[in-house]
């Protein structure tokens, strides 16, 4: 507390600075930005926030970027705790970037509003001959005709080619990651 007055007698509340907290006495924030946290805590109790376009999963330590699918989320917010992203209808996934039909992809098309007026709207497209794009082990998978293997870079941090398979049966398999090496290992 912070005292003023001839003889000390007015008790003022102190005010600690941005990145510090505490009462009577302030102390450093001590929020780790290499874990996705902002410079700021609570005042009170000097908990960390997560910084801009990051959340905090519920028992974590660590905040994660808000990685959005931007063609299927309405906006690049998300649930704070959870991480949900604003999906367009019929659109599903943490990230908006799946579709209810594992044959289906998120595609931006052109609806007719009148005999005049079109309209973009974003919605799930079955492919009948092909499996669509996907994310899936890091890496967006490219659109592929059936009973084709496709081929991809490794994820990042690692060096090598992944492959993943396309059936008619099942769409795509899990992709195989085992020719993907971690640049910590090189």
């Amino acid at each position: 507390m912070r005292q003023s007055g001839k003889y000390c007698e007015n008790q003022a509340p102190a005010t600690c600075p941005a990145g510090w907290w505490g009462k009577p006495i302030c102390g450093p924030c001590n929020c780790k930005a290499d874990k996705g946290f902002g410079q700021t805590c609570n005042k009170d109790n000097g908990t960390c926030a997560s910084k801009t376009l990051h959340y905090l999963l519920p028992n974590s330590d660590t905040c994660y970027p808000r990685d959005c699918y931007k063609l299927g989320s309405k906006d690049m917010t998300c649930n704070p705790a959870t991480g949900q992203c604003n999906c367009y209808e019929g659109v599903i996934g943490r990230l908006c970037d799946t579709c209810d039909s594992i044959f289906a992809a998120v595609v931006k098309t052109t609806k007719k509003v009148n005999d005049t007026a079109y309209q973009d709207v974003v919605t799930c497209v079955v492919f009948y001959e092909e499996c669509p794009r996907n994310y899936a082990g890091g890496i967006w998978w490219d659109q592929i005709r059936f009973n084709l293997e496709a081929q991809q870079d490794c994820p990042e941090g690692a060096t090598g080619t992944a492959k993943r398979k396309c059936t008619e049966k099942q769409s795509w398999a899990e992709p195989d990651l085992f020719s993907c090496t971690s640049n910590s290992y090189l």
